[in-house]
Parts: C-alpha cells; sequence; structure tokens
C-alpha cells in the first residue's frame, strides 16, 4: 500500500513528508501528505481515514497548516487555492506643495495575502504623472524615496535613489504578508535642496506608486506554502496625487473674530486673513482676489464703497495697490459697487461679483516671521447681507503649459507669449480676470534673479520681472470658508 500511495503521488506532486504512513494508518483517524507541487493551481495531497488510504480519500492543505487540518471522512476535499497577493492603495494623502529640501509623506497602499502567507523581496517605486505605474517619468523633483512599514518588518530600509524615474528595492529578509493578512506600505519622497538642482526646480511635480509589473526585475513574490511566484494585483491606484516642489510656501489661515453685524455708513470688515511664509525662504505677493455675494442692496443711493486693505492696523496707501471690479474694471477706492455692472441702474444689484486686488510693488513676507495678518474693508450704506471670501477656483488647477523654465510657472505678463506669462491674452492689466485659474498671483523667490515686474497701476510693463511667479495651486483657500455681515 505504501508505495502504490508513494507512485500515485509521484504522478500529481513532490512528497515532503510520509511520516509512518503505512505503519499507523489502521491505528488513526486520519493522516496526511504534506506536499509542495500545484496541480490545477492549487495544493494537492492526500489524507487518509479510518480505512486504508486510497485515490478517493483526498485533501488539499497547505505546507506548514497541516496541523489545523480537521479529520477528514474518505473522499472528502479541504481546497487552498493558489495565494493572491493584492496591492490597494488607502489613505492616501492629498496633493500638496513639496518644500524644497524635505521629506514628504506621498501614497500609501495595503498589501494582502490571501490563501497563504507570501514574501516580498523585490519592488519598485515609480514617478508618473497621470495614470497607472507602469512607465517611469524621469523626475528631478525627487532625489531618494523611502519605504516605511506600519508593522514589524525587522530592519530599516535604507532610501534609494531615483534613477530614470524609479527606485529599486532589494527587501532582505522578504517582507512576509501572513495568510489572509495584510500590511500597510507609506512611500515617502526625499525632495531635494533647491542648491541640488538650481532655480528650475521649482514648480516641478511628481507623483509615485509602486510599479505595476509582474517583471522579477522589479517585483518578486513567493507563496510560502506553494513556493510559487506570485504576481501582484493592483487596486485604486488612480487615487494617489500628485506633488509640486516649491522654495518656500504660503500658509493661509482666516481670521474668525470678526464682527457680523452690518453697520450703515462705517468701515465694516469684510474678510480678514494671515499669510505666512515657511522658514525654507521668503515670498512675495502680487495679487488677490475676493469673491462678494450683495444682496439688499438694490435701493436708491444704496451702495458699497471705499474699499481699502489694511495691514495689521493700519492701511495700506493707495499708490501701493489697486482695488478694482472684475465686471467693470471700477476703481473701488474711490467709487462704489453700484458701478461694477457697467450700467446706469440704481445700487447694487443682487448677485455675485470679483473684486481684485493687485499690487504696485511686490508685497514680501520673510522666511519664518509672524503671520501677517490682512483685512478687506468698505462702507456699506443700506441695510443688506454681504458675504466675503478668497477666490479659490486655482486650488485645483496648476498652470501648465508654460515652458521657460518648467510648466507650473512663468512671468506675470507678457503679451501674446502663453509658454511664458500667466496673462498673455490681450493687453498688460492684471487686474482683468482674462481666464480661470488666475486669481491669487504670488512667487516663492527661487529665480537667481527675483525681480517684481514694473507696474503702475495695475498696468504691467510687458516681459518685466522674473518667471518665477505662480497661482494659487494647492494653496487650500478652498477650505478658509466666508465671513458674512448683516
Amino acid at each position: 500500500m505504501f508505495e502504490k500511495l508513494k507512485n500515485h503521488l509521484k504522478k500529481h506532486a513532490r512528497v515532503y513528508s510520509l511520516g509512518f504512513l503505512a505503519l499507523v494508518a489502521v491505528c488513526v483517524s486520519y493522516l496526511y501528505v504534506q506536499v509542495d507541487e500545484l496541480e490545477n493551481d492549487q495544493l494537492t495531497g492526500w489524507v487518509g481515514g479510518t480505512k486504508p488510504i486510497s485515490s478517493t480519500s483526498r485533501a488539499i492543505v497547505p505546507k506548514g497548516d497541516l496541523g489545523t487540518v480537521q479529520p477528514l471522512k474518505p473522499g472528502s476535499d479541504v481546497l487552498l487555492q493558489k495565494g493572491v497577493l493584492t496591492l490597494a492603495t488607502a489613505d492616501t494623502p492629498p496633493s500638496a506643495i513639496a518644500v524644497a529640501g524635505n521629506d514628504l509623506f506621498v501614497s500609501r497602499y495595503i498589501l494582502k495575502a490571501k490563501n497563504e502567507p507570501i514574501t516580498i523581496t523585490r519592488l519598485t517605486i515609480v514617478n508618473n504623472s497621470k495614470g497607472e505605474f507602469k512607465a517611469p517619468e524621469p523626475t528631478a523633483a525627487v532625489a531618494m524615496v523611502r519605504l516605511e512599514f506600519e508593522g514589524n518588518y525587522p530592519v530599516l530600509i535604507p532610501p534609494m535613489p531615483m534613477a530614470g524615474g524609479q527606485a529599486v528595492f532589494g527587501l532582505n529578509p522578504g517582507l512576509t504578508i501572513p495568510r489572509n493578512g495584510d500590511i500597510a506600505l507609506k512611500i515617502v519622497a526625499e525632495v531635494p535642496a533647491m542648491a541640488m538642482v538650481g532655480e528650475e526646480l521649482s514648480g516641478k511635480t511628481f507623483r509615485l506608486g509602486i510599479k505595476e509589473t509582474t517583471d522579477p526585475a522589479f517585483f518578486k513574490a513567493l507563496g510560502e506554502s506553494t513556493h510559487k511566484v506570485i504576481n501582484p494585483l493592483f487596486s485604486e491606484t488612480k487615487k494617489i496625487n500628485p506633488f509640486v516642489v516649491r522654495k518656500t510656501k504660503p500658509t493661509f489661515e482666516r481670521v474668525m473674530s470678526l464682527n457680523s453685524v452690518l453697520m450703515n455708513g462705517a468701515e465694516n470688515d469684510l474678510y480678514a486673513f494671515t499669510v505666512q511664509a515657511d522658514p525654507a525662504g521668503s515670498l512675495g505677493l502680487g495679487r488677490l482676489v475676493f469673491d462678494i455675494t450683495a444682496s439688499g442692496f438694490e435701493g436708491m443711493d444704496n451702495d458699497i464703497r471705499n474699499f481699502k486693505l489694511y495691514k495689521g492696523s493700519s492701511v495700506i496707501a493707495n499708490s501701493r495697490y489697486n482695488i478694482v471690479c472684475a465686471m467693470s474694471a471700477t476703481n473701488l477706492q474711490t467709487y462704489g459697487m453700484n458701478l461694477c455692472d457697467n450700467d446706469d441702474s440704481v445700487g447694487v444689484k443682487n448677485g455675485n461679483y470679483q473684486i481684485i486686488v493687485t499690487f504696485n510693488q511686490e508685497e514680501s513676507l520673510a522666511a519664518g516671521a509672524p503671520a501677517q495678518k490682512y483685512t478687506l474693508k468698505a462702507y456699506p450704506f443700506g441695510y443688506g447681507s454681504i458675504t466675503t471670501k478668497l477666490a479659490s477656483d486655482d486650488d485645483n488647477m496648476p498652470l501648465s503649459g508654460l515652458e521657460f523654465t518648467n510648466p507650473n510657472m512663468g512671468k506675470i505678463f507678457a503679451l501674446g507669449n502663453a509658454s511664458s506669462a500667466i496673462f498673455w491674452e490681450k493687453d498688460f492689466d492684471f487686474r482683468d480676470m482674462l481666464s480661470k485659474a488666475r486669481n491669487i498671483i504670488w512667487s516663492d523667490k527661487s529665480a537667481n534673479l527675483h525681480t517684481y515686474p514694473i507696474v503702475q497701476s495695475g498696468q504691467v510693463t510687458n516681459g518685466s520681472g522674473s518667471y518665477d511667479w505662480t497661482n494659487g495651486y494647492l494653496l487650500g483657500l478652498g477650505i478658509l470658508g466666508a465671513h458674512t455681515i448683516d
């Protein structure tokens, strides 16, 4: 019987242990044979019962798991399919500005093993700007990549350099994911300092994920029970977000302590915010845009006028900045919003308006200095409601298309040159609302020769100034909310 069984098994599997099968077959309620070969993607072994072993007493069991097999009746099956490895993104961070010279957590995966323990001994991180993480895209925005496992991985994995848009990690010892268990993996980008790359680093973008491949040169995993190569399945990878590098970044916060009761004929605080430059470097402001919703000011002599911008507790001199209505370019430092509709109607129509603030001289904020407060104020005449917030339609809209140093920054104005300037369509007045994603204009002062353009009353000299200006992409102004007085 022993030889007959062994010969039968040789047709299907390599025998690891027959134990004292022939000797004890008639003495126990069940027995097993331990194997590690696959037949139709399943482990194949044989279990005896109270009767002698026969080809009808079939069981499929994992190597190392045999002690958990329950007594079987002749002819019964215990099935274990080949291991399945799923890599799915989970709790990935939102897009953000990555300050040069800092590390940033950029993506997170859950690695799940099904049917058997699975050990990963190689994986690769690639940069891909939009879709699946298959073809690597070279980038200067990431110097090194670091892996952080949330669990008990026994050794610290050294960071690996990005070469040609990818970083290959050999794991020794391998990362073993328990059967029907999971392990979380975080990917951290080490962004180079400006001095390592140069001024062209600012504005570069990157997006990192695990390379979606079955090539063992880039990804290798083995089933611990089957000793078979496991090809990974990827899920939800398009949810991984892009990041943009800057020399520094501003942090905006809304001032919450403003009065909410409208005072007729007096100066009211419409909106207040603070902005602070990162310790990595100073920054410059060129332009702000406010969304205003007004109602109840349609009557005779009703208006909202005499707009002012305060810095701290002091009003900024009129010669330093401009406040205009986007619909008509009405100067709101002198006139009222009743002229914003560019018609002869009485009062301020109910509806939405955009108020544009541009600076004739750069508003500069020192690196790491205390947050600077700005307040937009005006005189309402009448009893209505005014809701104000910072415009934020460019929160999720990079400039794109600029080419002088990279596609996400440029000069403030260059007539007819869409590849080098933020404003280029028709004239030299950046008080206009020329297109979407052109609200706040700011600079991280990353150019070797940073300069503010020549501006007089909002009119910009064609092609003046440096090319390190950009819009409000990833500044998070949309979450600041609005302030209402009524």
